[in-house]
């Protein structure tokens, strides 16, 4: 957006120590103490971006100062594309009708985005793909609620069992991702 020289690296700014960790993954004890020494305060550091952050988008060349434009895109797309689903689906009582074309339209984008090699085309499709993506834990959400309601059963198992499943499924794909080349990631999560 602002042309900046990618070999200047990104620059990230933080509220909390959180925030920043997963950039501090590549550096030793030493160092990550040296930062905290500073922490918090009005500094800057410069640290290498970590060799696996993100690794698809690295893998087919973005330099770290997209890669910051492309992870950001979308939260942007989540904060149209959620109320307006959502609301659309709420008013036309289509909550589960609306699940079933958002994970069909989310499986094709991410087909076609697995294609795409060209800084515009990435984020333009990976923004219509968020505007399919993001509002589905909401309406899965909805129609769970319903479920219970209708059915009178207990929330928490199934939100447990639901989470427990999603932690397992990242863990999956996390060591699968490891034994697959940076450009081939994002078929982990088409699949």
């Amino acid at each position: 957006i602002k042309r900046r020289d990618p070999g200047k690296g990104l620059i990230l700014i933080a509220s909390q120590w959180q925030q920043l960790e997963p950039w501090f993954a590549d550096l030793s004890d030493e160092q990550l103490s040296h930062l905290r020494s500073s922490w918090p305060g009005p500094v800057t550091w410069l640290v290498p971006v970590p060799r696996d952050f993100p690794v698809w988008l690295r893998g087919i060349g973005f330099e770290p100062a997209l890669i910051g434009f492309v992870v950001a895109t979308p939260t942007l797309a989540r904060l149209i594309a959620v109320p307006l689903v959502t609301g659309y689906a709420e008013r036309h009582r289509a909550i589960r009708q609306a699940i079933v074309v958002t994970a069909f339209l989310t499986l094709g984008g991410f087909a076609v985005l697995g294609l795409l090699r060209t800084p515009l085309a990435v984020v333009a499709m990976l923004w219509l793909v968020a505007c399919a993506w993001t509002p589905i834990v909401p309406l899965t959400d909805a129609h769970a609620l319903r479920g219970v309601k209708h059915y009178g059963i207990n929330y928490g198992p199934i939100r447990l069992w639901g989470s427990a499943a999603y932690a397992g499924g990242v863990l999956a794909a996390g060591v699968y991702g490891s034994y697959v080349a940076g450009p081939d990631l994002i078929w982990i999560i088409v699949a």
